[in-house]
């Protein structure tokens, strides 16, 4: 080849090189406190970024001002090849107290420069001088004599305190089990605080602040206790809600004992008595429950509860066997379901439509523990529910990696064809802060120390649940997509799966299932017990679901043989659907009355 073709062919290649290489990037990173508060001083700061496609050795620099006039520069390496994190920490002192703005820019030889604001996209940081630090404590209690002092089984557990200087919030806390609160907050010689009852204004509509008359506290000095609140109730209105189900674990497997969690809420209004009901799915074997049942018949437990307030979590131990009621055995993508209810007492409630709560967990042996789903789950491959449906949300995580998590984030955005006026949370795995801006909703989970899933699997798991309203005005066949982001620390956020349902004006109508024909359920009406029988004597079923008229799964039977005996006897009277699937593809549904 002579010299001037070789020369030719290399700056050919060299552009080639040159043109495909990739772009140096910074994908995310955080700038986050460590065990803050209000009242910390120094405050140490975790920062981060994760970067692609660098040359090893290229330097990477984190330049933090502290909103103060102080700044800090942390130069630091590339060390791999594609992929890497880099990580640092800082203390700094505040000489004075007050609100700054930290800002984080990191710069590397060829990638856009990236600007990182405080903790997770806040843009404000409250601190205090550094000493000293004032506690103000105080208890919050159902004041059921009206005598201003709390007493046994007056607690109100989860109310939220917060500690004001000149009308803006400095500090807060909420209480503990057992009533109690204790906040810690920067306190200046001479100030005036007021300590203001905050809790959510769905207590407002039946509960009020009757002592102190004030309905506040003015506090003067460093550390103040017995700032108690007394709340009264103003009226009979009052919301339970089967809140939600969760398993203890990121993976339902047969063979082995699981655990679920039952949550009971009581919004408005706290303190009222009731009966928790939890049926297990069938092909369970309960095994024991926390609290101790009041009675237990086969896989139907019962709780009589003579006080129930903002939340009662039961915890419910199973074996998973390996096979199901029919002695069919499980494969990969069946289920089991558990239905939650509150029964008793419950003159008043102004819903019941959320009393009673069903949740289908999947077999499987492979897993992404952080996963999102959806109830009803609906009908068919499109999740078909009818229209004026309210969507349950469940959002799972798990710390995979091995360390502890010091803050988990969740954040979801919620589609245009939901309403997020409607958005109410319904329960959560530790200790979380909700905000909610527009159609973006906020779970913070601030110094939850979540350990890895190596270290102690049961206790690495965490979740949120909340529902919400489709928007009016929507046409047949609108698709309700929902999906969300967790961020463990400083790590690039998990997607979740996408929930995926499809309003229609009727959730029988599937234009791939034959309404018609295909099998015979008698009798029908039905009181108790009932026959399925399929028309095509030499076909077998190998599917039976039966659910509610809103697409909850309340049934899910595999088999294989040409009928069924099969009984409703525990459900309310009402409109059921039950849906067959044969071996040769064939999908039939039928409407069964219950009286």
């Amino acid at each position: 080849m002579n010299t001037k073709l070789f020369s030719l062919v290399l700056a050919f290649v060299l552009t080639t090189i040159m043109s495909s290489a990739q772009v140096p990037t910074f994908l995310s990173s955080s700038l986050i406190p460590s065990n803050y508060s209000a009242c910390t001083n120094p405050i140490t700061m975790g920062f981060g970024v994760t970067a692609v496609d660098f040359n090893i050795g290229d330097p990477i620099t984190f330049y933090i001002d502290f909103g103060d006039g102080t700044n800090y520069t942390a130069p630091v390496q590339y060390i791999t090849n594609v992929y890497d994190s880099l990580f640092g920490t800082v203390t700094h002192t505040y000489a004075n107290a007050g609100v700054y703005s930290p800002t984080m820019t990191i710069t590397g030889p060829g990638a856009t420069p990236l600007l990182v604001t405080w903790f997770w996209g806040a843009n404000t940081l409250t601190v205090g001088p550094p000493l000293p630090c004032g506690n103000i404590s105080g208890s919050v209690f159902n004041d059921m004599n009206v005598n201003c002092t709390m007493e046994n089984g007056e607690e109100l557990f989860y109310h939220h305190i917060g500690v004001s200087l000149a009308g803006n919030i400095i500090a807060d806390g909420y209480t503990d089990a057992a009533g109690n609160y204790s906040i810690d907050y920067p306190f200046i010689l001479g100030q005036t605080y007021i300590v203001s009852y905050l809790s959510n204004i769905n207590f407002a509509s039946c509960m009020g602040v009757s002592c102190p008359l004030t309905q506040t506290y003015a506090v003067n000095i460093l550390n103040s206790t017995n700032n108690n609140f007394g709340l009264t109730l103003n009226g009979a209105n009052y919301d339970m809600n089967a809140a939600w189900t969760s398993i203890n674990t990121g993976i339902l497997n047969a063979g082995f004992n699981k655990s679920f969690y039952f949550s009971f809420t009581n919004f408005n209004c706290p303190m009222l008595g009731g009966d928790l009901t939890v049926n297990l799915d069938p092909s369970v074997n309960y095994l024991s429950a926390t609290p101790i049942p009041t009675s237990v018949v086969g896989n139907t437990l019962t709780w009589n509860m003579a006080t129930m307030g903002i939340s009662q979590i039961l915890e419910v131990n199973t074996f998973v066997p390996l096979a199901n009621i029919n002695n069919i055995p499980f494969i990969i993508g069946d289920s089991v379901c558990h239905t939650s209810m509150i029964t008793g007492a419950i003159t008043g409630d102004w819903n019941l439509l959320n009393n009673t709560r069903t949740s289908c967990f999947y077999i499987g042996t492979s897993y992404d523990p952080n996963d999102k789903k959806v109830s009803p789950e609906g009908v068919g491959p499109g999740g078909n529910v009818n229209f004026g449906t309210e969507f349950s949300y469940d959002i799972r995580f798990q710390n995979t990696g091995n360390s502890p998590a010091i803050n988990v984030v969740v954040l979801d955005t919620l589609e245009s064809d939901l309403d997020p006026s409607s958005v109410v949370v319904t329960g959560r795995s530790h200790y979380m802060i909700f905000t909610q801006n527009g159609n973006i909703l906020k779970f913070e989970f601030p110094n939850i120390m979540l350990p890895d899933s190596t270290t102690d699997f049961d206790a690495s798991q965490g979740g949120v649940s909340f529902k919400v309203k489709h928007k009016t005005g929507l046409t047949e066949g609108t698709p309700i997509n929902n999906k969300a982001h967790i961020y463990f620390d400083l790590n690039a956020p998990i997607i979740t799966n996408t929930t995926n349902n499809t309003l229609v004006n009727n959730v029988s109508g599937i234009s791939s299932v034959n309404t018609e024909n295909g099998f015979q359920v008698y009798p029908n009406p039905i009181t108790t017990e009932f026959k399925v029988l399929l028309d095509d004597l030499n076909s077998k079923i190998i599917r039976c679901e039966i659910q509610n008229q809103i697409g909850e799964k309340l049934q899910k039977i595999n088999t294989s043989s040409n009928s069924l005996n099969l009984s409703i006897a525990d459900y309310s009277a009402g409109i059921y659907f039950i849906t067959i699937t044969d071996n040769k593809g064939n999908i039939f549904q039928k409407k069964l009355v219950k009286e």
